[in-house]
């Protein structure tokens, strides 16, 4: 016991802290934070570290019984078992996130920090649900294995692939389809859409279908059909075009017109560019970074089991927002799943009264950042102002 507690230990742990909070740093520069949390910040490892530390430091005091002979020795090593008590409250109480607030506005809503496995099912009268926090990187052997009991039937999710980036690629196949890469702005800014034979996708206000032979009659269908080298496009209404290399623009009419690459097809704040026709291809996901990318989703592929019966679903999280909610009904079973933030009710409100950027003077460059807010707790009849 002398060894394992012994003083000479406890410096060596103090210096192995210090090596690893260091690695931390490297890992989570290089690697990303959520890198970092899973090799180490969150690892069962370091919490295994950090107790043996904090039972050295127990040890010792009342080993030596420094309360009694030397206050400051006390004092500082009891200065290690509140930094201790302050971790552990953190790590299993505490939660971390984002809230977003405009000026004016009271808000007690804030999205996690964490991205969040939630699944819900249920079979009959029978209901369960599941959370777990996520902590995948490009470093680590991924691995997530969970069930759900729901009557008498139990709902199994499997981590089958992970990428800390997704961006899709055209890849060439033998046995591939005929893709078409639309580049769509519904009201808003333009991302990319891939189509083969045969499908329809709804943009709120609109569809868009590929060789479709039944369209759907309750909004507009932007309808592509013919041959791949004489594209027709049938629209109801009167469409705007812009040649993307001439610069040419013009006006055509509703009904069938020819399509073609690279135009711009523009009707109210809709519009529709074909980038490009790829025969005998595959859409590939491909990952070209190490780390999770700010305004790039990460790429989750999970295997729902119920019984016999599974389906494979992908999910794409994106850091600071809700996943998507995907459905499915499995072995009579219906379960819903979602991967990313999660909304969290906080019991009490801040108001943001003024914001106030300030910038280098000459500059666009932001010099600080100022805000006056109030916090506000119904509860307990406070409202106390701050100037952060």
């Amino acid at each position: 016991m002398k060894y394992i507690f012994s003083m000479k230990m406890a410096v060596f742990m103090l210096f192995a802290f210090a090596v690893i909070a260091g690695a931390g740093t490297f890992i989570e520069n290089d690697f990303g934070t959520q890198t970092a949390r899973a090799l180490i910040y969150k690892a069962q490892w370091f919490e295994v570290f950090l107790a043996y530390f904090t039972a050295i430091v127990i040890y010792n005091i009342f080993k030596f019984k420094t309360y009694k002979s030397k206050p400051s020795v006390f004092l500082f090593h009891f200065s290690f078992l509140i930094i201790a008590i302050g971790a552990l409250i953190t790590r299993y109480v505490g939660y971390e996130g984002i809230m977003h607030i405009r000026e004016g506005q009271s808000v007690n809503k804030m999205v996690s920090d964490a991205k969040i496995l939630e699944v819900s099912a249920t079979d009959g009268s029978n209901t369960s649900e599941l959370e777990k926090v996520l902590y995948f990187s490009s470093m680590t052997g991924n691995s997530l294995n969970e069930s759900l009991k729901v009557g008498d039937k139990t709902v199994n999710i499997e981590l089958l692939d992970y990428l800390p980036t997704a961006e899709y690629k055209m890849v060439p196949d033998a046995n591939g389809k005929t893709i078409l890469e639309l580049k769509v702005s519904a009201g808003g800014q333009g991302k990319m859409h891939y189509f083969t034979k045969g499908e329809t996708k709804d943009f709120g206000s609109f569809y868009i279908s590929y060789d479709v032979a039944t369209a759907h009659t309750d909004k507009p269908t932007f309808k592509i059909s013919g041959e791949l080298n004489a594209l027709k496009v049938e629209f109801p209404f009167i469409m705007k075009t812009l040649n993307m290399d001439t610069k040419d623009s013009s006006e055509i009419q509703g009904g069938i017109n020819d399509l073609h690459q690279r135009t711009l097809y523009r009707f109210g704040s809709n519009a529709v560019v074909l980038k490009s026709i790829n025969e005998k291809s595959k859409l590939d996901v491909v990952s070209n970074f190490i780390k999770v990318k700010p305004n790039l989703p990460e790429y989750i592929k999970l295997k729902i089991s119920v019984g016999d019966k599974s389906k494979t679903i992908v999910a794409k999280p994106m850091k600071g927002r809700t996943g998507e909610l995907q459905h499915l009904t499995l072995d009579g079973v219906k379960v819903g799943l979602r991967v990313g933030a999660k909304i969290i009710d906080v019991p009490f409100s801040i108001k943001l009264k003024d914001f106030e950027l300030e910038r280098y003077p000459g500059s666009m460059t932001p010099a600080s950042y100022s805000s006056k807010v109030v916090l506000i707790d119904k509860e307990q009849n406070l409202t106390m102002p701050y100037h952060i």
